[in-house]
C-alpha cells in the first residue's frame, strides 16, 4: 500500500512505452491489470514515454530521461501465472 500522504513529488512507476507506439507495458512485462490515467493522458512522447504517479494519485506520461524517484512493487506471483489468470477471465 502506498502512503500517498508521504509523497512529496511524482514517482516513476515502471510503466513505459519503449517503442513510441502508445502501447504501455510494465518494465517487468506484467500485464496492465489497473490504470489510473489523468485527464488527457496518456500522451505521445517522441521515442517513448514513461509513466509517472502524480501527487493526486493519477498517472501521466513524461520523457523517460527526466529525473524522478521511483516506486517498486513486491509480489510472490510470477508473470506467467498472472498472464494466465488475466487471459482466462477475458
Amino acid at each position: 500500500m502506498l502512503a500517498t500522504n508521504q509523497i512529496q513529488q511524482a514517482l516513476w512507476t515502471g510503466g513505459r512505452d519503449v517503442s513510441g507506439t502508445g502501447v504501455y507495458t510494465w518494465r517487468d512485462d506484467w500485464p496492465f491489470l489497473y490504470s489510473r490515467w489523468d485527464d488527457g493522458q496518456p500522451i505521445h512522447v517522441e521515442g517513448g514515454g514513461c509513466i509517472l504517479y502524480q501527487l493526486n494519485g493519477t498517472w501521466t506520461v513524461a520523457n523517460c530521461e527526466e529525473h524522478h524517484p521511483m516506486m517498486c512493487k513486491q509480489t510472490n506471483v510470477n508473470v506467467e501465472t498472472a498472464s494466465r489468470s488475466v487471459h482466462s477471465t477475458v
